[in-house]
Protein backbone atom coordinates (compact mmCIF):
# COMPACT_ATOMS: atom_id res chain seq x y z
CA UNK A 1 0.00 0.00 0.00
CA UNK A 2 1.23 3.48 -0.86
CA UNK A 3 2.02 5.99 1.86
CA UNK A 4 -0.83 8.42 2.61
CA UNK A 5 -0.51 11.91 1.18
CA UNK A 6 -2.26 14.52 3.29
CA UNK A 7 -2.89 17.13 0.61
CA UNK A 8 -2.49 17.02 -3.15
CA UNK A 9 -2.39 20.31 -5.02
CA UNK A 10 -3.44 20.09 -8.65
CA UNK A 11 -2.33 22.78 -11.07
CA UNK A 12 -3.11 22.79 -14.77
CA UNK A 13 -0.61 24.67 -16.88
CA UNK A 14 -0.30 25.79 -20.47
CA UNK A 15 2.56 28.12 -21.39
CA UNK A 16 2.49 29.61 -17.90
CA UNK A 17 6.22 30.15 -17.40
CA UNK A 18 5.69 33.83 -16.50
CA UNK A 19 3.65 32.80 -13.43
CA UNK A 20 5.63 29.85 -12.13
CA UNK A 21 8.36 31.63 -10.18
CA UNK A 22 5.82 33.36 -7.93
CA UNK A 23 3.61 30.27 -7.81
CA UNK A 24 6.37 27.96 -6.57
CA UNK A 25 7.83 30.61 -4.29
CA UNK A 26 4.52 30.89 -2.44
CA UNK A 27 4.37 27.10 -2.05
CA UNK A 28 7.93 26.85 -0.72
CA UNK A 29 7.01 29.40 1.98
CA UNK A 30 4.06 27.44 3.33
CA UNK A 31 4.06 26.66 7.06
CA UNK A 32 2.20 23.43 6.34
CA UNK A 33 4.52 21.11 4.42
CA UNK A 34 2.61 17.83 3.99
CA UNK A 35 1.60 18.31 0.37
CA UNK A 36 2.44 17.13 -3.13
CA UNK A 37 1.95 19.22 -6.26
CA UNK A 38 0.60 17.51 -9.36
CA UNK A 39 1.71 19.77 -12.20
CA UNK A 40 -0.33 18.86 -15.28
CA UNK A 41 1.18 20.49 -18.34
CA UNK A 42 -1.06 20.86 -21.40
CA UNK A 43 1.67 20.52 -24.03
CA UNK A 44 3.38 23.84 -23.29
CA UNK A 45 5.83 25.21 -25.85
CA UNK A 46 7.51 27.59 -23.38
CA UNK A 47 9.97 26.84 -20.55
CA UNK A 48 7.31 25.64 -18.08
CA UNK A 49 8.57 22.06 -17.82
CA UNK A 50 12.19 23.16 -17.40
CA UNK A 51 11.15 25.50 -14.58
CA UNK A 52 9.27 22.69 -12.84
CA UNK A 53 12.30 20.38 -13.11
CA UNK A 54 14.41 22.97 -11.28
CA UNK A 55 11.73 23.38 -8.59
CA UNK A 56 11.72 19.64 -7.82
CA UNK A 57 14.89 19.96 -5.76
CA UNK A 58 13.09 22.16 -3.21
CA UNK A 59 9.50 20.99 -3.31
CA UNK A 60 7.57 17.76 -3.94
CA UNK A 61 6.28 17.97 -7.52
CA UNK A 62 4.91 15.24 -9.74
CA UNK A 63 4.92 16.33 -13.36
CA UNK A 64 2.28 15.02 -15.72
CA UNK A 65 3.18 16.16 -19.24
CA UNK A 66 0.40 15.93 -21.80
CA UNK A 67 1.11 15.85 -25.53
CA UNK A 68 -1.35 18.63 -26.35
CA UNK A 69 -3.60 21.21 -24.74
CA UNK A 70 -6.61 19.27 -23.48
CA UNK A 71 -7.94 22.29 -21.63
CA UNK A 72 -8.29 23.30 -18.03
CA UNK A 73 -11.01 20.86 -16.92
CA UNK A 74 -9.49 17.72 -18.43
CA UNK A 75 -6.01 18.60 -17.11
CA UNK A 76 -7.43 19.05 -13.61
CA UNK A 77 -9.34 15.77 -13.87
CA UNK A 78 -6.15 13.96 -14.93
CA UNK A 79 -4.32 15.46 -11.93
CA UNK A 80 -7.14 14.57 -9.55
CA UNK A 81 -7.22 10.98 -10.82
CA UNK A 82 -3.46 10.69 -10.27
CA UNK A 83 -3.72 12.10 -6.75
CA UNK A 84 -6.53 9.71 -5.87
CA UNK A 85 -4.52 6.82 -7.29
CA UNK A 86 -1.65 7.91 -5.01
CA UNK A 87 -3.91 7.70 -1.95
CA UNK A 88 -4.34 11.41 -1.23
CA UNK A 89 -6.61 12.45 1.64
CA UNK A 90 -7.51 15.90 0.29
CA UNK A 91 -7.25 17.65 -3.06
CA UNK A 92 -6.89 21.35 -3.75
CA UNK A 93 -7.01 22.69 -7.31
CA UNK A 94 -5.37 26.05 -7.91
CA UNK A 95 -4.36 28.10 -10.93
CA UNK A 96 -0.75 28.53 -12.00
CA UNK A 97 -0.94 32.28 -11.36
CA UNK A 98 -1.93 31.77 -7.70
CA UNK A 99 0.23 33.14 -4.91
CA UNK A 100 -0.75 31.63 -1.56
CA UNK A 101 -0.25 33.38 1.73
CA UNK A 102 2.27 31.46 3.83
CA UNK A 103 -0.50 30.43 6.24
CA UNK A 104 -2.97 29.28 3.58
CA UNK A 105 -2.35 25.53 3.77
CA UNK A 106 -1.82 25.67 7.54
CA UNK A 107 -5.25 27.28 7.98
CA UNK A 108 -6.81 24.81 5.55
CA UNK A 109 -5.35 21.91 7.55
CA UNK A 110 -6.54 23.47 10.80
CA UNK A 111 -10.08 23.82 9.42
CA UNK A 112 -10.10 20.23 8.20
CA UNK A 113 -9.12 18.97 11.63
CA UNK A 114 -11.74 20.99 13.54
Amino acid sequence: MKEKIMLSIIVANWNGERYLSNFFSSLRKQRFKDFVIYFVDNGSSDESLNIVEKEKKDINVITIPLQKNYGFAKANNIGIASALNDNSDYILTINNDTMLDENCLYELDKSIKE
